[in-house]
């Protein structure tokens, strides 16, 4: 396997985890606005 595939791999992963934890963050900010919507009403 050529360095830089290896390269590749290893940033795809990176990516694949940084995306992961932005949509973790994701739902835990619609669930905080779910319930500052449902404290309001």
């Amino acid at each position: 396997m050529p360095s830089s595939d290896r390269e590749l791999a290893g940033r795809v992963e990176k990516l694949e985890c940084e995306i992961a934890s932005l949509r973790k963050m994701l739902k835990r900010l619609k669930a905080e606005l779910v319930a500052d919507a449902d404290e309001a009403a």
